[in-house]
């Protein structure tokens, strides 16, 4: 079978990788100890920041392929289908796929905010400068992550309530359309 193709396989797998993410030794898990050495030490600093960042820059990008994937199928699987135009993004996509089969989308204004953070740290590697699109990326993320800022060097402060915002409401998307999918 394919892998997610059902809302119960789609929510175990985000869940796994939620646990794999929180067992991963990024910043949430590191005890007081290993803390007051990070700060005590520039290079255990740096060490411990580019440890949380490729944490969660990668939790990041893989629960939105979780939830690309679960959204392709789900679309597939209504009766109305919709054909994707051309320039329109895959969450105006979902949205009006499900608006032709009567089916709100609740979370899609958040998760088109949320879907700016994901071309930042896909598109730009996280890092934001004067010189391109990435600015505008960080701004449309303030929606869904207000506050969001960068660290003095240009890339993204992802942050853990970042990432607990994220997984709730792909979750959320999940169970909401879990009874209009039919494989």
């Amino acid at each position: 079978g394919t892998l997610m193709n059902t809302p119960e396989t789609a929510l175990e797998t985000l869940d796994i990788l939620w646990q794999n993410h929180l067992r991963s030794g990024v910043s949430e898990n590191l005890s007081s100890t290993d803390l007051e050495a990070a700060a005590k030490s520039p290079s255990l600093r740096r060490e411990f920041r580019l440890r949380t960042w490729v944490g969660r820059f990668g939790y990041y990008l893989q629960a939105w392929a979780i939830w690309e994937h679960y959204s392709r199928i789900l679309i597939g699987s209504l009766p109305g289908k919709e054909k994707q135009q051309r320039g329109e993004s895959f969450l105006q996509y979902v949205n009006r796929s499900l608006l032709a089969n009567n089916l709100q989308f609740s979370g899609h204004a958040w998760l088109l905010s949320a879907n700016s953070l994901r071309d930042l740290l896909a598109h730009h590697g996280g890092h934001v400068n004067a010189g391109n699109r990435s600015i505008k990326l960080l701004q449309s993320s303030n929606s869904a992550f207000p506050g969001i800022a960068t660290w003095q060097d240009g890339y993204v402060d992802v942050a853990h309530n970042h990432l607990v915002e994220l997984y709730t409401r792909i979750e959320d998307f999940i169970e909401d359309t879990a009874k209009c999918f039919t494989p």
